[in-house]
C-alpha cells in the first residue's frame, strides 16, 4: 500500500466519521425537539436552562415557536416580552 492509498483510506474514514457525527447530532436535535413540543411551558424553560448543545438549540426553537424567544438581527435568540403564566 502506497502513501496515497493510506491517505485515501484515512480521508474516507474522516469523512464517514463526520457524516456519522452529523447524523447523531441531527437525531439528538430531533429527539429534544419532540420532547420540547410535548412539554409544558414551565418544563420547556427548565429543559432549556439545563441543557446544552443540540438539545438547547431544539428547545430554543420550540420556545421561539411559542413566542418566548425571537432571533435578533445577528441571528441570536433573545427573550420576548412573553412570560410564563403562573
Amino acid at each position: 500500500m502506497g502513501f496515497f492509498d493510506v491517505a485515501k483510506n484515512v480521508g474516507k474514514f474522516v469523512i464517514n466519521d463526520a457524516i456519522e457525527r452529523a447524523q447523531n447530532n441531527q437525531e439528538e436535535f430531533e429527539r429534544a425537539y419532540d420532547i420540547g413540543t410535548r412539554a409544558t411551558d414551565e418544563q420547556l424553560v427548565k429543559y432549556f436552562k439545563t441543557s446544552s448543545s443540540f438539545q438547547k438549540a431544539a428547545y430554543a426553537r420550540v420556545l421561539e415557536e411559542r413566542g418566548y424567544l425571537e432571533k435578533n438581527s445577528e441571528g441570536q435568540y433573545q427573550r420576548t416580552g412573553k412570560t410564563l403564566n403562573k
